[in-house]
């Protein structure tokens, strides 16, 4: 049986610790929420001492910041990848249907940083401030694009806001309600997505004016969503 780390550490050793309750941390928070971990078990499942948590971190809170910081620059990172491969020659329209279109997939293919999120600002108001206090560059970014779409005449009176709104929706549900998507569509669970992201395509596709032709038919979310293998502990800053 391996023994708990505790005391003192080298700063690399601090930082690889610091990692390491992390990934535990986001794994049961998505498993079970937040307001249902305690540091005990976190410390548990991360193989350290109850004492090295709240040395690093001090509270569950802090912990649950700190992903949720790593969370929004990787959404960030993302939505700038999307736009990044998109031909800059592309109408505003067109890129922003296949800059939500392709994010909302890439969120479907992997729904647990979304997951995490949507299940901790639901019933906590001091996690949900924290969310809605946090950096506006995602949102600066989308209001920007939003923009653009908006002066072709299109998406008239929406705010980006709202547009956060809708990922969320379309994200959450598959995750949540799987049985149920499952029902809707009486298939998989890996069709039922698929079937999912065409009719938010769909949806999207009405409001932009983007014609049948141009609006992607894969047989799996994974042909159109972004890959994206980093963890959410990449580029944490050292102890």
């Amino acid at each position: 049986m391996t023994a708990k780390r505790s005391g003192r550490q080298s700063a690399t050793s601090a930082q690889q610790t610091r990692k390491v309750i992390l990934c535990a941390a986001a794994e049961l928070f998505v498993d079970k929420g937040f307001d249902r971990v305690s540091i005990r078990e976190l410390a548990d499942k991360a193989g350290v001492s109850h004492g090295l948590i709240r040395h690093h971190f001090g509270s569950k809170q802090k912990i649950w910041e700190q992903i949720c910081d790593l969370v929004l620059e990787d959404v960030l990172l993302q939505l700038q990848a999307i736009l990044a491969e998109l031909d800059p020659a592309l109408p505003a329209n067109e890129r922003y249907f296949y800059l939500i279109t392709r994010f909302l997939a890439t969120q479907l293919n992997d729904p647990r940083p979304m997951r995490l999120m949507v299940d901790a600002v639901r019933d906590n108001e001091m996690l949900f401030n924290y969310f809605q206090d946090a950096p506006d560059d995602i949102e600066r970014f989308m209001d920007n694009e939003l923009r653009a779409v908006q002066k072709q005449g299109y998406l008239q009176g929406m705010h980006p806001k709202e547009m956060k709104w809708l990922i969320c929706m379309f994200t959450d549900a598959p995750a949540t309600l799987a049985p149920l998507l499952m029902d809707v569509y009486g298939t998989s669970l890996d069709d039922a997505r698929v079937q999912h992201w065409d009719l938010a395509c769909q949806l999207l596709a009405g409001q932009l004016g983007i014609t049948k032709e141009k609006i992607p038919t894969p047989k799996s979310i994974e042909e159109v969503a972004l890959p994206w293998s980093r963890c959410i502990t990449e580029g944490m800053d050292g102890d």
